[in-house]
């Protein structure tokens, strides 16, 4: 028997039956059926190469498992060897190095198998080499090098080390040859000497996320054999599978976070865990959630409200985000119909047109801002800003200040009898519209809403008119003369534009009837002395009030020297009459209904060459008083003052004559010696507070020596309050230079030392009352003291 050998690339199969004569007639069989031979158009002849059979013949056929030649010679049959079919492959599929893992990592003294795993064609020849660190080196370590086929298909190389060392860690490579192609696959082998876990921060351990962020990750490089336990905790508890963590997933160590809230900030550790070589080891993760700025009061309060005329106002935004805003920052733009930009308010209180107050507190995770409008009198849009490194947010509020509406009347309030008078009533036009007058009935009680007004009141016209300086309607309505029948109760109506409510405001409209003059009290005739004082006085009254003037002899009467006319004319007045002021003194009172006069006669007793004397009496007693008082000038600024730069301030006394010096002023002569007593600030240390007083604390400090690390003992620092006045800060210093003067004593507090530099504030340093103040430590003492005195 012969093979012939067979790939599925093929499309003849020559099967060689060859003969020595050319002209033998050769018969071609299968061994499945050496009955009937094969036929056919497709099957040839070549005396040269055999039969040639068709490759789709033989997919065809059932079974066939090879052929044989047959030949008649001289009437004997000849048969040839079988040639059996037998089908091989040449194509190299696949080389597979097991455990496809890599790297490998094993354990000093462990045991190494890798298989190299070849698939090809049926029947394909394969040739395997290794190659790795110790093969020079260490050749008994290998356990097992052969090959084997396993279904014709595969073909498995297995190397195997046994008890491994460091020396054995590299990489290892399979190499497979076939007749067209060669591959090769290799692994790295680590060793490791002992159990070991090694943790670290990839990118550090404070992260940073904002709140909606798809995911997060908490990063580590680790390197650990064997593979030890992970466990996450957040804020101590450790993360589970619950619902709360259904957004958590662990995966390689690392800690991945989904849909970022705000609540996933906190502290994070990671800890591994390798409990058969009791090892351990943690690390621990700060999330920082930032959060867009929110101002909430854009969902909670409407961006547009009518605010009254003259009220005081306050407009608050309040910011929530992470990190928390700043500040809130607060512009404005005037209510136009013009697009502008809007101006940036400064972050101080400040007065304008408005009377604004600004003012910003900074809260537990929140800002607030606020806006006090101290007397709202202007429309404006407001704009408070609140900004951090992840964004910012804004809200607009429309501040539009409204009188609401009202009824004014003009030109006065209580009008007389024929004078012109309008009743103006205003509304404003972003809130009312629908306007009407109307006159109650005189009869009728006024009512209490606008709902019964129809029943009471007769509808009047009136003129419309638009104010824009005020975006107010005016419904004015005008009496040209006023009489005393048009006396009572006008009400104005207006509706509300989105409510559609009636709103009502009611006028009393009094007039006042007109009256003609009248003396109360007639001027009567008087008889005075030269250079005496002569008073009238011309008492009337009428509706409106007369109009008064003064007539002498006929002649209107003006006022002059010595002439005086008060209380609008009501009274006369004459200093040091004198011999032509007699006559006739005539008052006119007139007003729209009539004009009366009344007269008296005015006489003079004496002369004036009388005058002249007490004249001549008051010149010489004022030049001897001027010459008195420049006397006493020149002897007060001849008296010499004591100066201040010749007192000796060694001898400087509290007690000082205040004759000399003032008490208040004795203590600003008094020294002060910087290099004796100047305590430098950066060697106290300021801590609770002791007590304070009116203007004054006092705190416990402790004092550091030139190092700045020994401690030198417990002192007291006296100082002042925030706030202080120039003369709280003298006064303080007044009190450091008397203690200086007094020096030290046994009863007295006294003075270490004093912080007096520019650069911080007014510092007096004295002894520390470890017992404390003195009259709380007799009160808790009272007990123990006896009134009296106990005698041995």
């Amino acid at each position: 028997m012969e093979t012939i050998f067979i790939t599925a690339s093929d499309k003849h199969i020559e099967v060689p039956c060859l003969v020595s004569d050319p002209d033998l007639n050769v018969t071609l069989y299968s061994v499945e059926n050496s009955i009937v031979p094969l036929e056919g158009k497709e099957i040839t002849w070549n005396n040269k190469r055999g039969w040639s059979v068709p490759r789709n013949i033989i997919d065809r056929m059932s079974i066939i498992f090879g052929f044989f030649c047959s030949i008649t010679s001289h009437s004997s049959a000849y048969r040839s060897n079988i040639y059996l079919l037998m089908e091989t492959g040449r194509k190299f599929y696949e080389l597979k190095l097991l455990p496809e893992d890599s790297p490998i990592e094993l354990m000093r003294g462990d045991v190494l198998v890798l298989n190299c795993t070849a698939l090809v064609e049926f029947n394909m020849g394969v040739e395997f080499k290794w190659a790795y660190p110790g093969q020079k080196v260490n050749k008994s370590s290998v356990i097992n090098r052969k090959a084997k086929s396993v279904n014709n298909f595969q073909f498995i190389l297995t190397l195997t080390i046994r008890n491994v060392n460091m020396n054995d860690s590299g990489f290892y490579t399979c190499s497979a040859n076939s007749v067209d192609r060669s591959l090769a696959r290799s692994t790295l082998i680590i060793v490791h000497k002992e159990p070991f876990i090694s943790l670290d921060y990839k990118n550090g351990s404070a992260v940073e996320a904002t709140v909606g962020q798809k995911s997060i990750m908490l990063s580590v490089r680790m390197s650990a054999y064997p593979g030890p336990l992970t466990h996450w905790y957040k804020n101590m508890t450790l993360i589970t599978k619950r619902p709360e963590f259904s957004r958590f997933r662990s995966q390689d160590h690392n800690l991945e976070i989904r849909d970022v809230r705000k609540e996933d900030a906190g502290n994070y550790t990671l800890v591994l865990k390798n409990s058969a070589a009791a090892i351990e080891k943690k690390l621990q993760f700060t999330l920082i959630v930032n959060e867009l700025p929110q101002i909430h009061e854009k969902e909670a309060a409407a961006p547009s409200n009518p605010y009254r005329w003259g009220s005081r106002q306050t407009l608050t935004c309040t910011a929530t985000g992470y990190p928390p805003p700043q500040a809130i920052t607060w512009q404005w733009r005037p209510w136009n119909p013009y697009t502008c930009p809007f101006f940036l308010l400064p972050t101080h209180s400040f007065q304008d047109k408005e009377k604004l107050r600004l003012t910003w507190m900074p809260f537990f995770l929140q800002t607030v801002g606020r806006i006090i409008i101290l007397s709202a009198n202007v429309s404006a849009m407001y704009k408070c800003s609140a900004e951090n490194k992840v964004g910012k947010d804004e809200r607009l509020i429309y501040f539009y200040v409204t009188k609401g509406f009202n009824i004014e009347m003009e030109p006065v309030e209580e009008p007389l009898e024929l004078d012109s008078v309008r009743l103006k009533c205003s509304a404003d036009n972003y809130t009312y519209n629908n306007m009407r007058w109307y006159r109650l009935d005189p009869q009728a009680m006024p009512p209490e809403d606008c709902k019964s007004l129809y029943q009471y009141a007769k509808v009047l016209g009136g003129e419309l008119s638009f104010q824009a300086s005020r975006n107010s309607w005016v419904l004015e309505l005008n009496f040209t003369s006023v009489q005393l029948q048009d006396e009572g109760n006008y009400v104005c109506e207006v509706q509300n534009q989105r409510s559609g409510e009636k709103h009502c405001h009611r006028k009393y409209l009094s007039v006042k009837a007109l009256e003609a003059p009248r003396y109360r009290h007639n001027p009567t005739n008087q008889t005075v002395n030269v250079s005496s004082s002569l008073q009238m006085e011309c008492d009337v009254e009428g509706t409106p009030s007369p109009q008064l003037s003064w007539f002498k002899d006929n002649q209107p009467l003006f006022p002059v020297s010595g002439i005086l006319l008060q209380d609008s004319n009501r009274m006369l007045s004459i200093q040091r009459v004198r011999e032509e002021d007699a006559g006739l003194y005539t008052c006119t009172a007139c007003n729209q209904r009539g004009c009366i006069h009344s007269s008296a006669i005015v006489s003079v007793i004496g002369s004036d060459d009388d005058t002249n004397v007490e004249i001549v009496i008051l010149i010489g007693t004022g030049v001897i008083a001027i010459f008195f008082w420049v006397l006493l000038i020149l002897i007060f600024c001849n008296v010499k003052r004591v100066n201040p730069a010749d007192i000796k301030t060694g001898y400087l006394s509290i007690i000082m004559d205040p004759g000399e010096v003032p008490l208040e002023e004795q203590c600003e002569y008094l020294p002060y010696d910087s290099s004796q007593w100047e305590i430098p600030r950066d060697r106290l240390r300021l801590g609770k507070v002791l007590g304070h007083g009116a203007f004054g604390k006092v705190i416990e400090a402790s004092v550091y020596g030139n190092d700045k690390k020994s401690s030198l003992g417990t002192v007291a620092v006296k100082m002042l309050k925030e706030g202080a006045t120039a003369s709280e800060h003298k006064a303080l210093m007044s009190e450091l230079k008397i203690l200086i003067h007094i020096g030290n004593h046994l009863n007295v507090v006294n003075l270490l030392g004093a912080c007096t530099k520019t650069n911080g504030p007014l510092m007096v340093v004295v002894e520390y009352c470890k017992y404390g103040n003195l009259s709380n430590y007799l009160r808790a003492k009272r007990e123990f003291f006896l009134p009296y005195r106990v005698r041995e």
